[in-house]
């Protein structure tokens, strides 16, 4: 909704190097276009989610950061995300299976006009969900109801689709897993993601290019 879409990057290192790959890592938390940065075991190494505008920023990003990493890198595959939807953590509730018509979409949508203002409130509300009106209000020199009424613009135009919590889910004895599948039979997306929204332990699915 705000013009920009997710790119993510596997990549597989030659060899295990914890210098070389601290390295890599802080040069990429530095890098302003990343999203997330995740460490995995598996056929990947590394999971790199970069929000950009368009490809040509994706393009000299990449450029910049493959010429210096390089040489460390045995593969890598590029993913050009279309559509996120992510469900309720129904497995912290007890619940067997998820019948709720509760989740969160994001990609394919057209762009909104937001200004200035708009965009301070986002970014406030980035920060920290929870921060008082008074205090946006005070920062964008808006009345509180002005501000209430752009967060309830912001939130019908779906450019906010959500307030959620981020879990330590280790610290309560869970694993995450993140599965790729390749479909030869793309016509059961549809009811490969029902599956996916009522099952407890499924919490999000990414379909990309």
């Amino acid at each position: 909704k705000l013009g920009y879409f997710l790119v993510r990057v596997f990549m597989d290192f030659y060899e295990f190097d914890l210098e070389k790959e601290k390295q890599l890592i802080q040069y990429l938390i530095n890098e302003k276009t990343t999203g997330r940065i995740t460490k995995t075991v598996g056929s990947w190494d590394i999971l790199i989610s970069f929000y950009v505008k368009d490809v040509k920023e994706f393009s000299d990003i990449w450029a910049k950061f493959i010429n210096k990493y390089r040489v460390i890198i045995k593969e890598y595959n590029t993913n050009f995300v279309t559509k996120g939807v992510f469900f309720r953590r129904a497995y912290l509730l007890g619940e067997r299976k998820d019948i709720t018509n509760i989740s969160w979409e994001r990609g394919s949508s057209n762009v909104e006009q937001v200004d200035e203002v708009d965009f301070k409130i986002i970014h406030m509300l980035t920060e920290n969900a929870r921060t008082p009106i008074e205090k946006i209000a005070t920062a964008t020199g808006l009345g509180s109801m002005a501000v209430i009424y752009r967060i309830k613009q912001l939130v019908k135009k779906k450019i906010i689709t959500g307030y959620r919590v981020n879990i330590g889910f280790d610290k309560l004895g869970y694993s995450y897993y993140k599965i790729s599948l390749e479909l030869e039979d793309t016509s059961i997306i549809k009811s490969l993601s029902e599956f996916c929204h009522q099952h407890p332990n499924i919490i999000s699915l990414v379909e990309s290019i």
